[in-house]
């Protein structure tokens, strides 16, 4: 059996405002500003999986941030997911990165553009668009590994 990684990108309602009107947002109040979220599925894409989460690593490398759960405060689409998939009774891991994080896991797994799924990499893409918008610290990538 293969594992698949579910993605939400969540970026927060005061950055999208400020992207609006072209001024920057202030500190993220992830725990009490009203978040925004774009789901993604990629299959079996081993490569971003051992980079992000540390399983399925063929190199020689750790990862480099540890999978740390969910935030308290998620997306109404990553919390309705959870409830649906129901976390604490399933086997799942699950962890959050920010942009710069994920760019830096990868590199420290030697991972290319090129060696992520398709679905990975216009993930990627978009994670990249929003970060360039509306600031690292407003947008996260959280993850939940099934299988």
């Amino acid at each position: 059996m293969g594992t698949d990684i579910d993605m939400f990108i969540e970026y927060t309602d005061e950055s999208r405002v400020a992207a609006h009107h072209n001024t920057r947002a202030g500190e993220p109040r992830w725990h009490e500003d009203w978040l925004y979220s774009i789901r993604f599925r990629a299959e079996k894409d081993y490569n971003f999986i051992a980079a992000v989460a540390g399983e399925r690593i063929n190199s020689e490398h750790e990862c480099l941030i540890k999978p740390r759960g969910w935030p308290a405060q998620v997306s109404r689409g990553a919390w309705e997911y959870s409830e649906d998939f129901d976390f604490q009774h399933k086997p799942c891991r699950q962890g959050w990165l920010h942009p710069s994080e994920v760019h830096q896991c990868l590199e420290h797994q030697g991972s290319s553009p090129d060696q992520l799924s398709f679905e990975t990499q216009s993930m990627m893409l978009m994670l990249d668009h929003l970060c360039a918008r509306l600031g690292d610290a407003h947008v996260r990538l959280l993850f939940n590994l099934v299988g």
